[in-house]
């Protein structure tokens, strides 16, 4: 939901933004917003960058529009086509997508594995390569999770196993789910102990309304603006979007303040 509602957001500012389904386990972007299989998709668009194909710029011209302003990169068509991305692909196609749009959004998958010695070999595939090259190229990171004990527990588990793949990125954690100011307090208090990220946003949840908006292929933002959740999401793309004209302005990137990282008991 946080991919959708972020992008959305950012559009209606007047980004020009572009939603990529990096998730090999598990695509769905393109089913959540009621669009129709694509032949622009994200292993359409390797094997043009593979091919040195002149045309991979009307790709991205041919890219269904969700909203104005707001462009879709469908994942994989089935799963088991991983083995036909490449590393030096999907970091050509990452370096593209910049060069066209304002923001670029990946929606990547929950199951990392890292293999350094692998990463070196670009020309083999890779069961994680659209997942990693991703956050390799990632100026952002939200690393999502649930408000309650298992989520943050995987959260602050992945982070300490990963936390070198977000070296050169801004992170902030986004937790879904809590309901009361006690709860907010307590996970808050949790991440940033256990990781040393204090930049944490949080957002409610509220089925009817998520529910509402798959029915809908649309956005909870657009079918009711003024939902809590809308306006929580409203508060992370303005301020994303205040960092891009910062960005645009000064090649220097303000980050937020890391304390020196501590292991989980």
């Amino acid at each position: 939901m946080a991919v959708k509602e972020i992008g959305w957001q950012l559009s209606k500012l007047g980004s020009k933004t572009c939603l990529v389904d990096a998730d090999t386990y598990g695509p769905s972007l393109d089913q959540e917003l009621g669009l129709e299989p694509n032949q622009n998709g994200l292993l359409e668009l390797c094997r043009s960058i593979e091919r040195k194909n002149a045309l991979i710029q009307t790709h991205f011209d041919l890219l269904p529009e969700v909203s104005e302003n707001l462009s879709l990169v469908a994942g994989l068509p089935r799963i088991s086509r991983w083995t036909d991305l490449r590393v030096s692909t999907l970091r050509e196609l990452w370096r593209k997508s910049r060069e066209t749009f304002d923001v670029v959004i990946a929606d990547v998958g929950a199951v990392l594995e890292l293999d350094h010695s692998l990463m070196h070999e670009t020309s083999l595939p890779r069961r994680h390569a659209a997942s990693l090259t991703a956050l390799e190229a990632a100026a952002v990171t939200f690393i999502c999770a649930r408000a309650d004990s298992v989520g943050i527990t995987r959260l602050v588990r992945g982070y300490l196993e990963f936390h070198e793949l977000f070296a050169n990125s801004e992170v902030h954690v986004l937790l879904w789910g809590v309901v009361n100011d006690a709860q907010s307090k307590d996970v808050r208090a949790a991440v940033s102990r256990h990781t040393g990220i204090e930049s944490i946003f949080e957002t409610s949840y509220d089925f009817e309304v998520t529910r509402k908006a798959l029915q809908h292929g649309s956005f909870v933002s657009k079918l009711d603006s003024k939902n809590v959740i809308a306006k929580e999401f409203e508060a992370i793309a303005t301020m994303l979007s205040k960092k891009l004209e910062q960005q645009n302005k000064t090649p220097l990137q303000l980050k937020p303040k890391r304390r020196l990282l501590k292991r989980a008991a």
